[in-house]
C-alpha cells in the first residue's frame, strides 16, 4: 500500500505551572499555503508551482497570547508587562550576558512546541516575512534544525531584536514564526496533538542538557548517543 503521508505528533512544551491552560492556549501550527491563500486572495504567485513547491509542509507558528517584551540594551535587561515573575523566571531567557556589544541582543520567547515522528523528518524554524504580522515586526528568528524521529527537544522561539528601544509585541493567535519539515519523499504532514506526559518532557529535557556534559557533539553524535534511548520509547507502544 503507497503511504500517502508523514505522521508528526506535536505538543505545547511547557513547565507543570502553566500545564492547565498551555493546553488550551497553543493551537495547533496552521498549514502556510492555504493561510496565504485566505490572505492573498488571487495572488498569482500562488498558481506558481516553484512557489508552491517552496512552501511545502511549511507552517506558521501562532502566538499563544498577548504579551509586550521590552529591553534594555545597556543593562542587557528584558521585562514582560504581565504575568508576573514566576511566568518570567519559567518561560523566557534573557540572552542579554551572551550578547556581544554592538551585536543585536538575543532573547529566548515564551513559545516552545515539542515535535516529534516515527519516521525520519527533520524540521527547520525562521522568520516568517510573507505575512510580517503586528507580532513580529520587532525581531528576526535565529533558525536551526533537527531531525524529530532522532532528537526530541521543542523549537523555541529564539530571536535577535531589531530594536530594543521598542518593544517585542506578541498578538494571540497571530502567525509569529515559521517551520518547515522535510519528509521522505516529500510527503505531506498529517499534525496530530498529544498531551505533554511526563515521560515526553523528561525526553526533552534530556536532550536539551546533553550539551551540558558533552559540549561541541555535533548533531549526528547527538543522534547516536540517543538512539537507544528514543527507540525504548517506542517500543512501549
Amino acid at each position: 500500500m503507497t503511504q500517502r503521508y508523514v505522521e508528526v505528533f506535536w505538543t505545547p512544551f511547557f513547565d507543570e505551572e502553566l500545564s492547565d491552560a498551555a493546553e488550551i492556549i497553543f493551537q495547533a501550527p496552521k498549514p502556510l499555503f492555504p493561510l496565504l491563500q485566505e490572505e492573498r486572495k488571487n495572488a498569482l504567485y500562488l498558481k506558481c508551482p516553484a512557489f508552491i513547491d517552496n512552501v511545502r509542509n511549511s507552517y506558521a507558528v501562532l502566538s499563544p497570547f498577548d504579551l509586550n517584551i521590552t529591553f534594555d540594551y545597556p543593562t542587557r535587561s528584558m521585562n514582560i508587562d504581565r504575568y508576573g515573575q514566576k511566568f518570567f523566571d519559567l518561560f523566557c531567557l534573557n540572552r542579554g550576558a551572551d550578547t556581544v556589544e554592538g551585536n543585536p541582543y538575543m532573547a529566548t520567547l515564551p513559545i516552545r512546541i515539542l515535535f516529534f515522528s516515527k519516521e525520519n523528518v527533520e524540521v527547520t524554524s525562521g522568520d516568517l516575512p510573507i505575512l510580517n504580522t503586528s507580532s513580529s515586526q520587532n525581531f528576526r528568528v535565529i533558525g536551526g534544525g533537527f531531525n524529530i524521529s532522532k532528537w526530541y527537544r521543542a523549537v523555541e522561539l529564539a530571536v535577535e531584536v531589531k530594536d530594543p528601544l521598542q518593544p517585542i509585541s506578541l498578538k494571540a493567535d497571530e502567525p509569529v514564526f515559521l517551520i518547515k519539515f522535510k519528509t521522505p519523499n516529500d510527503l505531506p504532514i498529517k499534525m496530530t496533538r498529544v498531551k505533554l506526559t511526563p515521560e515526553l518532557r523528561s525526553m526533552a529535557r534530556s536532550c536539551i542538557t546533553v550539551k551540558r556534559f558533552r559540549p561541541g557533539l555535533k548533531m549526528a553524535e547527538n543522534y547516536a548517543l540517543a538512539a537507544d534511548y528514543i527507540k525504548a520509547f517506542w517500543r512501549k507502544d
